[in-house]
């Protein structure tokens, strides 16, 4: 079986899309700003505004309200992945069954 153009190029983008996914969870600039607008999304967010980017200390001494307030919104951010990650795998078991797609060897 011939792969056409479009399963090289649907590959290289997955490939890319990882890659890039994968820098993006080693920023942590950005993780703060994902974590910051997560909160601003939730009840009560004016409480929580600023609180990822709110390191404005200057001391070696890590300020342990924020970094406890950071490990649950870490934790909050993990279970919503698996949340959303449970839920693919659901839809993607259903659909497997229904006959519409034709399966492809690699």
């Amino acid at each position: 079986m011939t792969h056409s153009p479009y399963d090289q190029l649907a590959k290289q983008f997955l490939d890319m899309w990882q890659d890039q996914t994968r820098h993006m969870m080693q920023d942590k600039r950005f993780l703060d700003s994902m974590l910051d607008m997560l909160a601003q999304m939730q009840p009560g967010a004016d409480a929580y505004r600023g609180t990822a980017n709110a390191k404005t200390h200057t001391t070696n001494q890590p300020d342990t309200a924020s970094s406890d307030a950071l490990h649950a919104q870490l934790a909050e951010l993990y279970e919503r992945l698996e949340r959303c990650e449970a839920r693919l795998a659901k839809l993607e078991g259903k659909s497997k069954g229904n006959g519409k797609r034709k399966k492809t060897k690699d």
